[in-house]
């Protein structure tokens, strides 16, 4: 599989984007600076291919933090060349895999297209950064191991199928587990067992269980009876108790009653009546003093308040000249503003026309050509002038540079054909390059000659040394005899000692056997000895005629090589055959003959070329001088047109074309001027009639209200508005304080009628209950609720008293609470509940014994319960024998999975630290040549060329992430053999490396492209110059601006 391209809906800082250009389908480097979002598109397409993690994950779930929801697609090319489309969207939601062409593709999963590569072998060997790297750890994972095994067993899910049958087997039976089924069944059997014992022994105790029931159950009747009575006299205790509080606020409640006066009830809300009258008496008095204070200050002030009636009666004037004051201060200003606008504005003009000259006055202004027309005819010379002055100016250049052209290419021919003079003449490249030919074919034929004749003298010496060996093959080789000697003396001794010890007859045989033996390794060594110069003879014989035939063909072959050299040497010339020497000298000789004749051949070509660039230098001066003089005529034309131009306006011929825009421009100035100057006059005079008018009017008003016209108009009408302003409130006022003193006075005599009335409703309250004062009103007030809340708690009390002891023995009740002693009935209490409590254990004790002997009889009782217990204890045998023998199975099946796993993982280690090997090699520049993984578990080594041995630990950082990379490289390498490639991704894991190692496993990373699409994560040029280096055709892709 391969990644196209990707599309980011929101993750991390990216949202809606896609890269400019695709995925390579070999090397792709990714680059950008720290924060641009590499190590965020690396967990992108981790997680698009596996899932996005749930929120309980304390991992970095790359919120979208610039909008967009959680998810995107990649798009990808399959195995099978069709191109697909993984769509994630949400952390919760499924993934989808469709055609290039939006058709869902039916039938396949969206991790079908790694095939078995999991999430944790992918993310710890095939998707790395640093931190992964870093951790060796990571590759001793069991679903990585598992994935070795799963590799060489056509890609089955070994892991899963070793940890179905260990939980399967765990289900059984363990050995401290509990809740398993072969347990359970042991322990259900031992139940049986005990069931059948008990069975069996209650056979013989119904009788005796019987009478031990009745008698019981007699016991228990009396027990019983007495514990009603006790109940009963328990129940009425607490009765009188409950009661008696009751009783005693009854009695205290009937107490209190006597002592207070017989009062009629007062309504409920009394209080609140005689609260409100006293405190509508108080607010309208109140009312009243303020009312009238308030009342002597408004008619004081009225009488002070005085109105002039002729200001009032300009009020409309005044009013009207208010509203124009701000026109008038405008046109006031407006007037200087103009005087002065004149007075620049002459100024102006008068400069305007010193700067045109003194001959220009406003009918020449007036009567001067500036419109449109005339100004683009001017414009149109003026450039017509400068392109012919800039067309004269290229030309000239030109003119300089083609004549400057012509003559470097002179030169240069120049320069050729006197280097091409110097060599002189000199035989063709080729005639050159076929004389060097044979020269040193000649060289390579002498060089074979001197080999032969080496080989010829070896041959001879070896015929030589097998002549010698034929010559003296016949001497006799005896073998050595001195076993058979130690046999005869053997025999001589063995027939002293059966002198000695009187067995002479065992003695002699065995001394006979003994020099019979002799005899026969005596002769064997003769017959021997024989036959090898026999068969020594023949094979000397034949590698005599296997030498002489080698001699003979060596001879042959230097014959016909120097018959070749004979040929050599006389196409190049020479009388005899040369020596070796001088071959060589021929050959150096015609080596520089060749040179000499390419260099000629070459210088040959380039003054062909010479003398073409010289012709086309020289027809380029030519052209160039023909357009100059074209130039130079254009220029004279405009020249002439700009003087007619000029003479009919009555211009200076030799005035500059760039000026006329600034004089036209200065004169339309000068117009506009004299019509400025006219247009300031006018108003001039308009706005001082305005003026005049304004102030007209102001002094009229003035004198209708008497006053002085001391000051300027703005300032008197100013006055004259602040007058009536203040006239106006002063009518106003007194307008107001007039309506408020009727007001007032209809207000007095309001409260005083409503005081009176609140004032005769209290007497009559407080007349009504016989009292003077609203206190004794409140007192009697407070007894007459005080002797009906007595009366209330008596009836309750009473109440209370009946529900208790019932209607019929309320008197008796009452009689009883009368004598009742707390302290006695409660001592009475306790002793009849510590009684209860005795009878009821009694009788709780004795129907648990009535129970435990019934619970005896039906056991007894039910003889047909042994049968079944005997049937389940034979069921139950079986069933353990049958799980007994599964759990066999699981655990032997189990256990031979592991040795198969640990025997594949053994034989294709190898191949694994093979691959890792070769990269680590190749990445430390051949310093370590081995990587070795112990077979008992160790930590594995590294050995350097020298045969020195490191761990892991002893390694330096850079080095040891080098080995890590190589490993992770090797596991690569299995699983895109074994299954199929799938993407591979490293995020910036070359940072510790140094320069010269940075650039070979940038080369390993080119070798590994070869067979997968690596995309690699970087920030640093280095690196990709490194990768761009070691594959020409990489694709760069810069996310600087994502």
């Amino acid at each position: 599989m391969k990644i196209r391209s990707l599309y980011i809906d929101g993750f991390g800082k990216f949202h809606d984007w896609k890269p400019s250009t695709g995925f390579g389908e070999g090397l792709t480097a990714i680059v950008g600076p720290n924060e641009a979002g590499k190590t965020t598109l690396l967990a992108f397409i981790r997680r698009m291919l596996y899932g996005f993690p749930d929120g309980r994950k304390n991992l970095n779930h790359y919120p979208p933090v610039n909008g967009g929801k959680i998810g995107g697609r990649l798009e990808v090319l399959g195995e099978d060349g069709r191109e697909y489309i993984l769509s994630r969207n949400g952390v919760r939601g499924n993934p989808s895999l469709t055609y290039a062409d939006g058709t869902v593709a039916r039938g396949l999963k969206p991790l079908s297209l790694l095939g078995p590569c999991d999430q944790v072998f992918y993310e710890n060997v095939c998707a790395i950064g640093l931190n992964e790297l870093q951790e060796i750890s990571t590759l001793r994972r069991d679903e990585i191991r598992d994935r070795l095994a799963a590799a060489g067993a056509g890609n089955l899910p070994i892991r899963e199928v070793a940890t179905s049958l260990q939980k399967s087997a765990d289900e059984i039976y363990v050995v401290r587990g509990k809740k398993k089924k072969i347990n359970d069944l042991i322990s259900d059997l031992k139940d049986v067992e005990g069931k059948i014992r008990d069975v069996k022994k209650r056979q013989g105790e119904y009788d005796e269980i019987n009478g031990a029931i009745a008698r019981e159950s007699e016991s228990v009747g009396l027990v019983e009876e007495r514990q009603k009575a006790v109940d009963e006299e328990i129940a009425y205790l607490k009765a009188l108790g409950q009661a008696w509080e009751v009783y005693v606020k009854r009695e205290e409640a009937r107490d209190a009653l006597q002592e207070i006066p017989n009062i009629e009830p007062y309504p409920a809300d009394a209080l609140e009546k005689l609260s409100r009258i006293e405190a509508d008496v108080q607010r309208l008095e109140v009312e009243y003093g303020d009312l009238t204070e308030k009342h002597s200050h408004t008619e004081e002030e009225f009488e002070r308040c005085v109105v002039r009636e002729e200001v009032l009666g300009q009020a409309d004037a005044i009013h009207a000249l208010e509203r124009k004051i701000e026109q008038y201060r405008t046109r006031v200003n407006d007037l200087k503003t103009a005087q002065l606008e004149g007075e620049q504005q002459r100024a102006n003009l008068a400069s305007m026309l010193k700067a045109l000259g003194g001959d220009w006055d406003e009918e020449r202004i007036t009567r001067f050509d500036i419109s449109v027309p005339a100004k683009d005819d001017a414009k149109q010379l003026r450039d017509r002038l400068a392109k012919t002055a800039n067309d004269c100016a290229v030309q000239q250049s030109r003119l300089e540079v083609a004549e400057t052209e012509a003559g470097e290419r002179k030169g240069s021919l120049r320069d050729l054909q006197r280097r091409r003079d110097d060599i002189g003449d000199v035989a063709d490249p080729g005639t050159a390059r076929e004389r060097l030919g044979l020269s040193r074919e000649m060289l390579s034929e002498i060089q074979h000659v001197q080999e032969l004749e080496t080989r010829l003298f070896s041959v001879r010496q070896e015929e030589a040394r097998t002549a010698e060996i034929k010559a003296s093959i016949y001497s006799v080789r005896a073998i050595p005899s001195w076993p058979g000697i130690l046999v005869a003396l053997s025999a001589l001794l063995i027939f002293v000692w059966g002198s000695l010890t009187g067995t002479l007859e065992i003695a002699g045989i065995i001394a006979f056997i003994l020099l019979v033996a002799a005899a026969g390794i005596f002769l064997a060594g003769r017959k021997a000895g024989e036959e090898s110069n026999i068969v020594d003879a023949a094979h000397h014989e034949g590698e005599g005629e296997t030498l002489a035939l080698q001699r003979r063909e060596i001879e042959h072959e230097r014959s016909r090589r120097e018959e070749k050299i004979r040929s050599c040497a006389a196409s190049l010339g020479c009388d005899s055959l040369p020596t070796r020497t001088a071959v060589e000298a021929l050959v150096h000789a015609h080596e520089d003959a060749v040179r000499e004749a390419d260099r000629a051949s070459d210088l040959d070509k380039e003054i062909d070329r010479a003398q073409d660039l010289s012709g086309s230098a020289d027809a380029s001066l030519n052209k160039a001088q023909e357009m100059m003089d074209a130039a130079l005529s254009e220029r004279e034309d405009a020249q002439a047109a700009w003087r007619r131009w000029c003479r009919e306006r009555d211009l200076p011929e030799t005035m500059n074309p760039d000026l006329i825009s600034d004089l036209i421009a200065d004169i339309r100035q000068a117009a506009g001027l004299y019509v400025q100057v006219g247009a300031t006059r006018k108003r001039q005079e308009e706005l001082s009639e305005e003026v005049r008018s304004f102030e007209e009017e102001i002094a009229a008003v003035a004198n209708a209200c008497n006053e002085s016209l001391s000051g300027s108009p703005d300032v008197v009408l100013e006055g004259l508005i602040r007058m009536l302003r203040d006239e106006e409130e002063a009518k106003r006022r007194y307008n107001t304080l007039s309506n408020r003193l009727n007001e007032e006075r209809e207000a007095l005599q309001r409260i005083s009628a409503q005081y009176d009335a609140v004032k005769a409703r209290l007497d009559a309250m407080l007349k009504e209950r016989g009292v003077e004062t609203p206190e004794e009103y409140r007192e009697f007030e407070r007894l007459s609720r005080e002797r009906q809340r007595l009366r209330g708690s008596i009836q309750d009390a009473e109440s209370a008293i009946r529900r208790i002891s019932g209607e019929e023995r309320y008197h008796d009740f009452i009689m009883a609470l009368q004598e009742y002693d707390p302290v006695l009935m409660q001592v009475r209490l306790q002793e009849r509940e510590n009684e209860l409590r005795e009878i009821r254990g009694t009788i709780k004790d004795a129907h648990q014994k009535i129970g435990t002997f019934k619970e005896r009889l039906s056991g007894i009782e039910g003889d047909n319960e042994l049968t079944p217990l005997l049937s389940r204890e034979a069921a139950l045998k079986e069933e353990v024998s049958q799980v007994s023998r599964q759990w066999a199975v699981y655990t032997a099946a189990s256990s031979l999975l592991e040795m198969a796993v640990e025997t594949f993982e053994r034989e294709r280690q190898p191949e694994i630290l093979r691959e890792a090997q070769s990269f680590f090699t190749r990445i430390t520049g051949g310093r370590y040549t081995r990587v070795v993984k112990p077979f008992d578990g160790s930590e594995p080594y590294v050995e350097e060329v020298t045969g020195a041995q490191k761990k892991i630990d002893e390694l330096s950082r850079g080095t040891a992430e080098q080995l890590y990379l190589a490993l992770r490289f090797g596991y690569i390498r299995d699983y895109a053999a074994s299954s199929l490639p799938v993407p591979v991704i490293f995020d910036d894991i070359l940072v510790n490396f140094d320069p010269e190692r940075r650039k070979n496993a940038c080369q390993a990373i080119a070798n590994l492209a070869e067979t997968c699409q690596v995309l690699y994560f970087t920030c640093h040029p280095q690196t990709v110059g490194d990768l761009t280096g070691a594959v020409p055709d990489a694709v760069v892709m810069d996310i600087s601006g994502a």
